[in-house]
């Protein structure tokens, strides 16, 4: 088992950001009908930009990616059957997980989470033309 852990800087205020966690979770009532519960997590995390081969290229010339990692000890999930992606929260942007890595050797086998989101795009209402 491995002895260094990041774990503790899943909560120190130097290397982590407040976020939310929005998560749909699909019940089924008596009556049959599929209904959605909605859960909000307020947790903390280490957002970074993804440093992958996803950039583009802007119109201003800047290169950009819509692609961001987080870590935390929250468990993070990806869509399954009875669940939506994760949605995260964070400084006015909000992301749906794409994949989740556990990293559960670390801390005891408590460990930590690392996954991968992609930003979705911000909804924006046009005026009259």
């Amino acid at each position: 088992m491995a002895l260094i852990s990041v774990v503790e800087l899943c909560f120190d205020a130097d290397f982590v950001d407040p976020v939310t966690v929005i998560r749909r979770v699909e019940t089924v009532g008596d009556d049959g009908i599929a209904v959605y519960v909605t859960e909000t997590n307020e947790i903390l995390g280490s957002v970074q930009a993804s440093g992958g081969d996803d950039l583009s290229l802007q119109p201003d010339g800047a290169r950009s990616s819509s692609t961001y990692e987080i870590i935390t000890a929250f468990p993070l999930q990806i869509a399954t059957e009875r669940t939506n992606a994760d949605l995260v929260l964070w400084r006015g942007m909000t992301f749906q997980i794409m994949s989740v890595q556990r990293f559960g050797n670390f801390a005891a086998g408590g460990g930590h989470y690392e996954a991968t989101m992609d930003m979705l795009p911000v909804a924006t209402t046009e005026g009259p033309p």
